[in-house]
């Protein structure tokens, strides 16, 4: 395959958490000063019954078992790899526009932040990176057979709040050690004392990666 140039434009899909919708995300676009005119993309989860909600319908990328999601999180294979499939083919949108891989970004918070990293790591070639917010890391114990060569080049911010109660904030431990012994390059901040939403520098931290990516300067290193 031919080298990819340097991004001159970016893609970017954000992906919600459980029970929310693509357009609470939307001020993103006006809050974010990005390094490169930029197109986002914000998608809404399928409404399907949820075993932590006593198996109430809720916009949901997959299922999940209880709340608070802990490192040992039961994962649903099945449903990750049908909304992997679903943010794979806005993807394959986004190329066919013209976008080369390495302009194409998926972010999200929370569930969308666990789907994210999922869906850039499955990718089979190098995307311009993952934004996980708040997320976890599915499928551990196996990463080394679904992640792929290509995906695992792309680079990763995490940001988690130390007070998180929904996602447990040891979770971010647990994936950006798996992350590294794949070979990832992960940046992470932690919000000291806050909950499960976007500490207030995050925005900022978020802004930065975007810079770094697209220069190539992302690094193993805490903000």
């Amino acid at each position: 395959p031919t080298a990819m140039s340097p991004p001159a434009k970016l893609a970017i899909i954000w992906i919600h958490g459980l029970g929310d919708r693509g357009s609470s995300w939307v001020d993103l676009k006006r809050e974010m000063g990005m390094p490169l005119e930029a197109t986002w993309k914000f998608p809404d989860a399928p409404t399907v019954p949820v075993t932590c909600n006593q198996g109430h319908a809720s916009t949901s990328w997959f299922d999940i078992e209880t709340i608070p999601v802990t490192g040992e999180a039961k994962d649903y294979p099945a449903d990750i790899e049908a909304s992997v499939k679903k943010i794979h083919g806005m993807i394959s949108e986004y190329e066919k526009e013209g976008y080369q891989p390495n302009e194409i970004f998926v972010g999200g918070f929370s569930q969308g932040g666990a789907l994210s990293l999922q869906s850039v790591l499955r990718y089979p070639r190098t995307l311009g990176g993952a934004i996980c917010m708040s997320g976890w890391l599915m499928m551990r114990s196996d990463a080394d057979k679904w992640a792929t060569k290509e995906g695992i080049k792309a680079p990763i911010f995490w940001g988690h709040g130390s007070s998180d109660q929904v996602v447990a904030f040891d979770n971010q431990k647990h994936g950006v050690d798996v992350l590294k012994k794949l070979g990832c390059t992960v940046t992470t901040a932690v919000y000291k004392g806050v909950g499960h939403s976007l500490g207030a520098a995050s925005l900022g931290h978020i802004q930065r990666f975007f810079g770094d990516a697209v220069k190539g300067t992302v690094e193993n290193k805490e903000l």
